[in-house]
């Protein structure tokens, strides 16, 4: 039996994510789909029963965190516990909305953290055994408002795929805000968007960054973040995956070892299949005047040592001997090129070149930083190119290369565009992500949930597919802020050796498909690149397949 709630308890979330706001507007209740999922379990907390179980009560109180205390029953401090269970979600999460129902006014702005325990049970939680769960670093801040009804909180991050996830509801006024509980008709919800994209011939995309700084182990750092704060926030933010990339040189840590050490132990402690995956690897920072000529940054992953570009004799050559040293370690070795020249990365000169190099060096910045520079850009894409053309087998790539937390947590403005790597695997995990890699099924994009993906002549992009007379694409564009108008897809081309443009075609919607055949003639290589409404340049850049 099911009650309108007289007096409703605050439901104290706890969320894994940076802290975010959110829409402060009055939301109609949502009906039950395929993707909104009801509490399995909730249950009130309180310092006036600390041992007492409340699980089966109508309604959650949240108030009196920190100095006020509650206003009603003059107790301490009450909380709220609420618990999903996800199921069914077979593409991407690219929107999760935790809502709830508040019975009485004015409503405060509410603390809502994700707990990292959901093993509580509603008929055994007390304030006791369950307010202080451990729980991420995020904080997700509800709207406050005036009237009686639904709210809802951006959770995005913090819900990944499908799994058991666990929120606590705080209150740092004395006003107790009574929040409905499963027992009524006003349960809280869990409502998630998935991509529109299905996994295609078992593949899925997967979205992150390949270089990333801590803010606390560089000389230009914009905070004292470690590995763990680098790891625990993009996983809270809603990465996929993010590989740490830390100097290694005269502008990284002091004790480049140990750093390695303990980045590559917080990246496996912070990841978790089908939910986050985290890589430590380093950016080979060779800048000049360390006794060789050798300038610019490589990553580096898979390597036993943290090789340090600023010790004597370690040049370029060197870098590439001990990735090739490394390559019997049990673990892929790759590496990339790094914010290239317009004429390609210095590292990718022709003298550099051999077979064996070409294998591991998989990536190449197309875009870089958070905020958008389009001559930038034009430079990164044009040496992109340059390398192409040298003969490198690269897959672009988006790396943030922020120092700190600042560019994990960044949304999407005006005058921020964060990129994306975007990588296509058949699951998130560290094997799955890796093959990907190796494989180049990469591409970079200025649009944070744009999906690319395409085959030529039935293999995937960056696969080697012979020499062939033509090149038959399908290739499937779509994104899934279908309210965006600017987020339109309005141009796809096809892109060959040198950077000529061998075909185009225009759009004017979120989900595409093109299927062009192109002659191969001369060319090299083959990629696609596409176009949105949100500048004339171009968003996103696909991975070649290779005419060998």
């Amino acid at each position: 039996g099911t009650k309108l709630i007289a007096s409703m308890g605050l439901l104290m979330v706890a969320l894994v994510a940076v802290v975010a706001s959110v829409n402060s507007s009055l939301l109609q209740p949502v009906a039950a789909a395929s993707l909104a999922f009801d509490s399995a379990a909730d249950a009130q907390l309180s310092t006036q029963t600390p041992n007492t179980p409340n699980g089966a009560d109508i309604k959650m109180t949240a108030c009196g965190t920190g100095t006020p205390v509650c206003s009603v029953d003059n107790v301490n401090e009450k909380r709220g516990l609420v618990k999903f269970n996800v199921s069914g979600v077979t593409t991407r999460i690219v929107s999760a909305k935790l809502r709830f129902y508040v019975a009485n006014k004015p409503v405060p702005a509410l603390q809502i953290k994700q707990t990292t325990t959901t093993s509580w049970q509603e008929s055994t939680a007390t304030w006791n055994n369950a307010a202080n769960l451990p729980t991420t670093p995020a904080t997700y801040t509800s709207p406050a408002g005036s009237v009686v009804g639904w709210y809802e909180v951006d959770v995005t991050g913090a819900v990944p795929g499908n799994g058991t996830f666990s929120f606590m509801f705080m209150n740092s006024t004395s006003t107790a805000t009574r929040i409905a509980t499963k027992e009524t008709t006003t349960k809280p919800q869990l409502v998630l968007t998935t991509s529109d994209q299905t996994p295609l011939d078992g593949m899925n995309t997967y979205f992150g960054t390949t270089h990333v700084h801590t803010g606390g182990f560089n000389d230009h750092g914009d905070d004292t973040s470690s590995p763990a704060d680098i790891f625990s926030t993009a996983k809270a933010t809603g990465y996929n995956f993010t590989v740490l990339t830390e100097h290694s040189g005269s502008t990284g840590p002091t004790d480049g070892p140990a750093f390695y050490a303990d980045a590559q132990a917080q990246a496996a402690a912070y990841s978790e299949d089908s939910k986050f995956i985290g890589l430590a690897g380093y950016e080979y920072s060779d800048n000049g005047g360390d006794g060789d000529t050798d300038n610019g940054h490589l990553t580096g992953w898979g390597t036993q040592e943290f090789l340090s570009a600023s010790e004597p004799g370690n040049d370029f050559n060197a870098f590439y001997n001990t990735m090739l040293a490394n390559k019997n370690v049990g673990r892929p070795v790759f590496g990339g090129f790094n914010h290239p020249e317009a004429t390609g990365h210095p590292a990718s000169a022709a003298s550099f070149l051999t077979p064996e190099r070409r294998d591991f060096m998989v990536m190449s910045e197309t875009s870089n930083k958070v905020a958008y520079d389009s001559t930038l850009e034009a430079q990164y894409y044009q040496g992109f190119v340059a390398e192409l053309d040298r003969g490198w087998r690269v897959a672009p790539t988006c790396g943030l290369d922020s120092h700190g937390l600042f560019g994990l947590q960044q949304v999407e403005s005006a005058t921020k565009k964060p990129c994306r790597t975007g990588v296509l695997a058949t699951s998130l995990t560290k094997d799955s992500l890796l093959d990907a890699f190796m494989q180049r099924r990469m591409y970079s994009t200025r649009d944070m949930n744009l999906h690319l993906s395409y085959k030529v002549n039935d293999a995937w992009m960056g696969s080697k597919v012979g020499t062939p007379t033509n090149a038959a694409f399908n290739i499937a564009v779509s994104d899934p802020d279908t309210a965006a108008a600017e987020d339109n897809i309005k141009k796809i081309e096809i892109i060959g050796s040198g950077g000529a443009i061998l075909a185009s075609q225009t759009f004017d919607a979120h989900n595409v498909t093109w299927q062009p055949t192109i002659p191969v003639g001369a060319n090299k290589y083959i990629f696609a690149r596409v176009y949105n409404g949100e500048r004339t340049e171009h968003t996103a850049v696909g991975a070649p397949v290779w005419f060998e």
